[in-house]
């Protein structure tokens, strides 16, 4: 509490000690430049000396001084009263004429200089008076002296460094002067009451401007410009400087423009929004996110399709596929099972486990590696080797084709249409067209059939779009039936003998005595036929009998439906399973079957015309 108290008492001795710095200050300036009292008499017509006869002598002149009285606005000056805003007198500057104009070394000759420490209010009441000084009191004392002019003004004046002039002329004298009002330095306004001084210090780093604001030096800002400006990007919360163009941070902040976090000492995989936090990424736990959440999905550690299963933290177990054992599933039962050689790779099982011979273009324990064919120089002709995923390629020199670029291109390649054959002749090339073709490239067409281009004399047919198709008779083959065929193969001829083929026929040797079994066969051959054809003819003859007698039977004659059609009617409609009789009264045997089948239109319109007796009429 004690050194508490000495501290307040030091700063308020200070703050008392602290010079007052007035709120506003400033200059009243006047000047006198011309002073005219020809006769050298006073305001009340005397002599200045000599008494009061008129002329007054020329060797005694007037020893003329001036008084300055500065009041507030007054529409009436009067001369008495205090001078509130300042008064001022010169030394004595002359006789009865004289010029106090300013001159080199002399600049303040013939000058009142007012000062005051308030606002100044711009209007003001002015009090001007010329005084004749006596040896006794000398200038500027009040009462001393005899006056000689006196001249009143009010009117309205602006701070600043230029001069308003003005005249005045009396009864006897001339008077020439001038006013301005300068503000103190360091104060600015129209009133010298705005104070700006500049500094570069603790307290403010700043000029003046002509209105006497404050302009900020370079890498200061704020109202008093004690605000440092940091360097671009410097976070304007985690960071501060002290001089312009820094950027420290605050503590928990680090990097160049703070605005990186410090985490937790011992964070590994983690990140942080605010200082000293530990935030883990994903996958990961633990106070300083050390613990594996996702061991599996980071290291992969099952081989061989093996499935891996997150036990806790930094710990997996896999389930193998069959015929794969090991924590990993690196160990198989039997290494090739699962064909682990890829590409087409040959797998030869091992004591501790398979290799791979792998197809040329493939390499490494898997055949999973490209191999750099282009290390073995395959390509021949060509401008360089460029190694692909699985092969090569070979970029030939102008004249070479092929896939090692091992082939002269002739200019053939593409040049014959239509099935044409194409052949170098010396820098150029010639087609060989197929029948119904002809020009330079094969590609006209002769006019299909027309041009006769089956051979043989096999049929020729057109067909759209794919010129012309020929029928080959027996024996011939080809596009055009150019070809013969070989009638002997398979060989036709019978067992034992031998086929010689011609021209679209053969004709069969026999050995001696070897060919009669052949032919008694092939009589048996030919005649089996012609028995078998009576035997056919009788089958048919009787089919054909049996056909027309049971159609007889089945159909009644016209007759017998006419007149016995009312029994029937009734027999139809009333169930009776008597028989029916005939024109003498006998039973009439009725078919032992009638067909199922409707009878037809006419018999039934000749059954609705009978005119049935009324002793036969059907009992309903």
């Amino acid at each position: 509490m004690k050194l508490r108290s000495c501290w307040i008492v030091c700063v308020l001795l200070l703050l008392q000690m602290r010079p007052q710095v007035p709120e506003a200050a400033g200059t009243f300036e006047l000047q006198i430049r011309l002073m005219h009292n020809e006769r050298g008499v006073l305001a009340d017509g005397r002599c200045c000396r000599g008494g009061a006869e008129l002329p007054c002598p020329t060797g005694e002149q007037c020893r003329t001084y001036f008084r300055a009285c500065l009041k507030e606005y007054q529409l009436r000056v009067l001369p008495g009263g205090p001078c509130v805003l300042g008064a001022g007198a010169t030394p004595v500057l002359g006789g009865n004429t004289f010029t106090a104009k300013p001159r080199r070394g002399a600049e303040h000759a013939g000058r009142i200089t007012i000062p005051f420490q308030f606002a100044w209010p711009r209007s003001y009441s002015l009090i001007l008076e010329a005084w004749d000084a006596d040896n006794i009191t000398g200038p500027g004392t009040p009462g001393g002296g005899s006056l000689v002019e006196r001249v009143t003004r009010s009117g309205m004046l602006n701070p600043g460094e230029g001069w308003q002039d003005f005249q005045h002329h009396g009864r006897g004298t001339a008077l020439e002067y001038r006013l301005r009002v300068r503000c103190a330095p360091h104060y600015y306004g129209p009133a010298c009451n705005r104070l700006c001084r500049p500094r570069d210090d603790f307290f403010g780093h700043h000029d003046c401007d002509a209105a006497g604001s404050k302009v900020c030096l370079d890498g200061w800002t704020g109202e008093e410009c004690t605000r440092a400006i940091c360097h671009q990007g410097c976070h304007e919360l985690h960071g501060f400087c002290e001089e312009p163009g820094e950027c420290k941070c605050h503590y928990g902040w680090t990097g160049s423009n703070c605005d990186e976090c410090i985490p937790f000492p011992g964070c590994l995989h983690g990140t942080c929004t605010e200082p000293w936090k530990c935030d883990c990424d994903t996958n990961w736990g633990g106070l300083l996110c050390d613990k594996d959440l996702n061991y599996c999905g980071s290291h992969q550690p099952c081989r061989n399709g093996g499935t891996c299963t997150n036990a806790e933290p930094d710990e997996y177990q896999c389930l193998c596929p069959a015929g794969f054992r090991g924590r990993d599933c690196e160990r198989g039962l039997d290494e090739c099972l699962p064909e682990p050689c890829a590409h087409g790779g040959t797998c030869h099982p091992l004591p501790d486990g398979f290799s791979c011979t792998c197809p040329p273009q493939w390499t490494g324990k898997t055949c999973q590696l490209d191999a750099n064919e282009c290390e073995r120089e395959p390509c021949v002709h060509t401008r360089g080797c460029k190694n692909l995923i699985g092969g090569y390629f070979c970029d030939c020199l102008e004249g070479w084709t092929g896939p090692n670029c091992e082939t002269r291109d002739d200019g053939c390649q593409g040049r014959c249409r239509n099935g044409g054959q194409c052949q170098a002749v010396g820098t150029g090339h010639v087609c060989s067209c197929p029948a119904g073709y002809t020009g330079a490239a094969c590609e006209t067409e002769l006019g299909g059939c027309a041009s006769t281009p089956c051979q043989h004399g096999a049929r020729c047919q057109k067909m759209p779009g794919q010129g012309v198709a020929c029928s080959c008779p027996p024996g011939l083959s080809g596009p055009f039936c150019e070809v013969w065929l070989d009638l002997c193969s398979p060989n036709p001829c019978p067992r034992g003998a031998s086929c010689l083929g011609g021209a679209g026929s053969y004709v069969c040797s026999c050995p001696e005595g070897g060919c009669a079994e052949a032919a008694g066969q092939t009589l048996l051959y030919a005649l089996l036929p012609l028995a078998l054809l009576p035997l056919l003819a009788a089958l048919l003859c009787a089919f054909l009998m049996l056909w027309t007698r049971w159609k007889g039977r089945a159909l009644p004659p016209q007759e017998l439906l006419a007149n016995n059609a009312p029994h029937l009617i009734h027999n139809a409609t009333q169930g009776d399973h008597g028989q029916p009789l005939d024109k003498g009264g006998l039973p009439f045997p009725l078919p032992r079957s009638l067909p199922k089948t409707d009878i037809s239109n006419l018999e039934r319109a000749k059954l609705n015309e009978l005119n049935v007796a009324a002793g036969l009429e059907p009992k309903l």
